[in-house]
């Protein structure tokens, strides 16, 4: 709880401060990005994406990796990861993404399918899996 607000202030204090947008202008002659997300509550990731997508132009993890393959440019372009799977955090931002037909990546636990076991996330709590 104390972590999440630190980091909700954290990114407030840097969106208000104009350090974003500087880093923003600087990157966009640069490339893409690509942002990997983990556990953020729905509210955190709306804001994030919508400031994003005033910026950049979503595309699949698959388009990104297939430009810089390429050798294209990846400016103004950016791909949304998520990393193991936390039901709430993956629901929303399949809600979110559907909505918005942004397109996302999802990168999901399996070791519990190994050893055929409820996936438990860092609080304990068992995950569907």
């Amino acid at each position: 709880m104390i972590r999440s607000k630190a980091i909700g202030a954290a990114s407030y204090v840097a969106a208000r401060s104009g350090v974003l947008t500087c880093l923003e202008r600087w990157n966009s002659r640069r490339g893409g990005i690509i942002m990997v997300f983990h556990d953020v509550s729905r509210e955190t990731l709306s804001a994030h994406l919508n400031h994003v997508a005033e910026r950049y132009e979503f595309v699949s993890l698959t388009a990104m990796t297939r430009r810089i393959a390429q050798h294209r440019s990846t400016a103004g372009l950016a791909a949304v990861t998520f990393d193991d799977g936390l039901k709430d955090a993956i629901e929303s931002a399949a809600d979110i993404a559907h909505q918005r037909g942004w397109p996302m990546t999802f990168f999901l636990p399996t070791a519990a399918l190994d050893r055929q076991q409820p996936f438990l996330d860092p609080l304990g709590v068992v995950q569907p899996v």
